[in-house]
């Protein structure tokens, strides 16, 4: 297992989507693997997808327990419902700075996806499991949290972006 780089915004490689999986072979759960060690690595990281470590495949994990011992692996998914909106802060590993923005999800998902075993499951989740289900089915589709906020709110968060990736730069050099 190892730990994996988690691309930075705007990296071009995170508005890739990630390539369907035909099977569960042991490449793809080492990558399985390698993704919770990564998640679990990080105090506040709740969900990580392959596209967000430059890994062109379509699995993410999720855990959103306190404990962290609640890991979902979703392969494939697929959001076939919705029900309900909530606006809610939401951020990112790969938009770091503390950064977060309101954004307005369906509270109430389905998904079809197949799990780290290669068998087709349904779910039904709601509240934070839903904002992370779509959080991360956003990201093997080559999408961002910012995506979904307005032009003049994604152009501050661009503009800390830059100020943090300077500051980040000046530290490293001393």
């Amino acid at each position: 297992m190892a730990i994996l780089e988690i691309l930075q915004h705007p990296h071009p490689n995170l508005k890739l989507a990630g390539e369907e999986i035909k099977k569960v072979d042991a490449s793809i759960k080492k990558i399985i693997d390698d993704l919770y060690e990564t998640m679990y690595s990080f105090e506040h990281c709740v969900g990580l997808a392959a596209t967000q470590v430059n890994i062109q495949k379509k699995v993410a994990v999720i855990d959103i327990s306190e404990e962290r011992n609640e890991p979902l692996c979703i392969i494939n998914p697929v959001i076939i419902d919705t029900k309900d909106e909530v606006t809610e802060p939401e951020s990112c590993m790969s938009v770091p700075a503390g950064i977060s923005e309101n954004v307005t999800r369906p509270e109430t998902v389905t998904v079809e996806f197949m799990d780290a075993e290669g068998k087709k499951q349904k779910l039904t989740a709601s509240g934070f499991l839903a904002k992370a289900i779509q959080h991360e089915t956003d990201h093997l589709n080559g999408m961002l949290f910012i995506d979904h906020v307005s032009r003049l709110k994604r152009e501050r968060i661009e503009k800390r972006m830059s100020k943090w990736r300077k500051r980040y730069a000046d530290h490293a050099e001393s």
